[in-house]
């Protein structure tokens, strides 16, 4: 059930440089809309240079009246006082991204690209058990299936009417390698 508190914003800072102070503008990864929201969520980016490890992070919930109904501090930064809400520090683990071993993209090839429907693999060096995931520009899956495949053999991948038209990354992941190409569907 919404809280009622129909002028509440929730905001949040991550230190990602780990200096032990948040830089109100460039850590802030979080400003949510301003209502009487029940639960306040979205996503975070981290920047490729954050300092690994257990960095702290800072959740601001407060009033952002402005004292007109009644005597109102509010406060938008990582630090300080407000009238009404509530500060809560968690702590976030920061990890290196170390990717997957990346073969050769060119090593199968997909048709046809652009494609209005369902789409076919092939690759010369492609054998024994793929696994083939579609995904969205936002990174999400929205189509995964595994296979045995033989050398050289044409593989058709069923997406006619499972995904939306877009733009595409298809991965094939085999033996701890992975391929990739875009595949443009319409």
């Amino acid at each position: 059930a919404p809280t009622g508190y129909s002028e509440n914003q929730v905001l949040a800072w991550i230190d990602f440089d780990q200096n032990e102070e948040f830089d109100a503008v460039s850590e802030l990864v979080f400003t949510s809309e301003i209502g009487a929201l029940d639960i306040y969520e979205g996503e975070v980016t981290i920047p490729m240079d954050a300092v690994p490890g257990p960095t702290r992070m800072r959740v601001r919930l407060h009033d952002t009246h402005d004292g007109s109904g009644y005597e109102n501090n509010f406060n938008d930064t990582p630090c300080g006082i407000a009238s009404y809400g509530e500060v809560e520090d968690y702590t976030v683990e920061i990890t290196l991204f170390m990717g997957v071993n990346e073969r050769n993209a060119h090593s199968f090839s997909v048709f046809p690209n652009p494609s209005n429907g369902d789409i076919s693999v092939i690759g010369a060096d492609l054998g024994g058990s793929v696994l083939f995931e579609l995904t969205d520009m936002t990174g999400r899956v929205v189509y995964s299936e595994g296979r045995n495949v033989s050398a050289g053999q044409a593989v058709v991948l069923p997406v006619s009417g499972k995904v939306a038209a877009g733009s595409y990354s298809l991965s094939l992941m085999t033996d701890g390698n992975r391929s990739v190409q875009t595949v443009i569907i319409r």
